[in-house]
């Protein structure tokens, strides 16, 4: 699952493909239908194509078929991670879309941060699969800072026959709950940020973050976004591990560990004309100081000169301390945030299941999943006993724990080392017993559509050993039954560690008249 994923959504609309196949799909009038107030968009896909090779659907704001879109993405096929970017293109990319097979449809997550301001280019980030085929994530950008009113999506066209959306693709449009929103930051002019309202009954914070640094760096447009907690504003309690592509014209994939406060990127004041960086950090079990404060983040920038960098960063801060303050600036510590940077403060949605592993551990953890439930996702803290320093994350759905019944692929990196291989029923990359005390791992596992009986499921996971190895995940499980429970257990070692949380949640309802907050 993309940490995008992680925001608090309620679902508006969703449309799916019946009887013939279908060229387009998508939404319009978008600004009235979604609650008022609303910022940002997350599409959900889960299709499948007429075209016989897996393609990324095609993805077209507001009728314009210009040539005005640019991406970057970064993918794993079989044993071989890569990256690309393409600028000046006449559509933009969205999720990866397997073709029509039986009970076979894939996709993922599209972000729309800021849709319906009129002072920023449109960004989107993605991440998704092709199953077990192909796993990726994307920066994409619409060089417009009109808002967004419609979005649709076909798949690829650039094909020797009609391609077009099969029977049972299924598009879900959510919009992130402004109710949950703490705080939202706002420069009038250059400065950067600080947070120190942390909500007493919450036990997770998700940052949004739209920044533009406001200097040039002469090596690079765009500069490191960097977190600093409790004011201590030195790099060597700080641990992270980044994985992800950039570079213009040669493509570099990234896969080093830092000792330092960086989170992500921001664009800078070279930077094209009216671009933000787009980051989402998420600071899981932020009360809970048995362990050092993990985070993870999904980054992207769009620029035409330099990088058009897309990535995730995990990391954690090496101290237990009580969260006071969370301080967000550019790397240099002279620089600032120009006017119009802004950074929204999040609590995740109500949550629906949650497990803490007591003193003694527990072997496997089992969540029950509500029959009422939309847009499945868990989070993950977690350690295990393993006689090493990593472990992995296996899951069971609906008790089905056969590794022969499932297909995946992961992305992995390392300390300047990355991978891909097959992967079946793991989802994620743990701390063993032997990682430094108090490091615990994160992130988080989505099942699009869940619920339904007429495919099998896809599932999609990001999950790091925070500081450690980050590792993506895009899994099949070769069943058609609704999701009605989920295992987790350790590959490697007998138990989880005490202080390791498992937690559910879904999409909210739509907001009454008037209910517009949670302040």
């Amino acid at each position: 699952m993309s940490v995008i994923a992680t925001l608090p959504i309620v679902q508006v609309a969703e449309t799916k493909v019946t009887g013939s196949s279908q060229k387009q799909i998508g939404f319009s009038s978008l600004s009235t239908l979604v609650p008022t107030g609303t910022n940002h968009l997350i599409i959900e896909i889960s299709g499948a194509q007429t075209f016989d090779q897996r393609r990324f659907c095609e993805v077209v704001v507001n009728g314009d078929g210009a040539a005005k879109y640019h991406r970057r993405d970064f993918q794993a096929v079989s044993s071989k991670v890569s990256t690309r970017y393409s600028l000046d293109q006449t559509v933009g990319q969205g999720v990866d879309i397997v073709p029509a097979a039986a009970n076979e449809f894939s996709g993922g997550y599209i972000f729309f941060p800021y849709a319906f301001r009129t002072d920023n280019v449109k960004c989107w980030q993605t991440m998704g699969s092709s199953l077990e085929q192909r796993l990726h994530r994307h920066i994409c950008a619409w060089n417009d800072t009109s808002a967004i009113d419609s979005i649709a999506f076909r798949p690829w066209q650039k094909t020797p026959s009609p391609n077009r959306w099969t029977a049972g693709t299924t598009v879900t449009l959510y919009a992130v709950d402004e109710r949950r929103l703490i705080e939202e930051r706002v420069l009038t002019e250059d400065g950067n940020f600080a947070f120190t309202n942390f909500p007493a009954d919450e036990n997770h914070l998700i940052y949004l973050m739209h920044c533009r640094a406001n200097y040039v760096n002469a090596a690079y447009v765009g500069d490191r976004t960097y977190h600093v907690i409790n004011d201590d504003d030195g790099k060597n309690n700080y641990r992270v591990q980044r994985f992800g592509g950039e570079k213009i014209p040669n493509n570099v994939v990234l896969n080093e560990k830092f000792t330092e406060q960086r989170i992500g990127w921001s664009s800078a004041i070279d930077s094209p004309a009216d671009t933000f960086g787009s980051l989402v950090a998420l600071y899981p079990e932020f009360r809970d100081r048995g362990f050092f404060q993990p985070w993870i983040s999904q980054h992207g920038t769009f620029d035409k000169k330099t990088y058009i960098p897309v990535s995730q960063e995990n990391g954690c801060w090496r101290e237990t301390s009580d969260l006071t303050k969370i301080a967000f600036r550019p790397k240099d510590k002279a620089g600032l945030y120009s006017a119009g940077s802004r950074i929204g403060a999040y609590c995740p949605s109500g949550l629906a299941s949650r497990h803490v592993v007591a003193a003694e551990g527990a072997a496997s953890v089992t969540l029950e999943i509500p029959t009422e439930a939309k847009a499945l996702r868990c989070l993950v803290v977690a350690r295990t006993d393993a006689n090493e320093v990593e472990d992995r994350l296996l899951i069971s759905l609906n008790g089905d724990g056969a590794a022969s019944n499932y297909v995946g692929l992961r992305a992995s990196a390392r300390d300047k080392s990355h991978e891909a291989k097959a992967s079946a029923n793991e989802v994620g990359a743990l701390p063993g017993a032997t990682a430094p005390e108090s490091v615990f791992g994160c992130g988080t596992v989505a099942i699009p559509q869940h619920s339904a009986s007429d495919r099998h499921k896809h599932l999609l996971s990001t999950i790091g050993a925070a500081g450690g190895r980050l590792a993506l995940y895009g899994t099949r499980w070769k069943s058609t039954a609704a999701v009605t429970s989920l295992t987790f257990r350790p590959k490697n070692g007998s138990k989880f560690a005490q202080g390791s949380v498992f937690e559910l949640s879904f999409a909210d309802t739509l907001p009454e008249a008037g209910d517009t907050a949670i302040k």
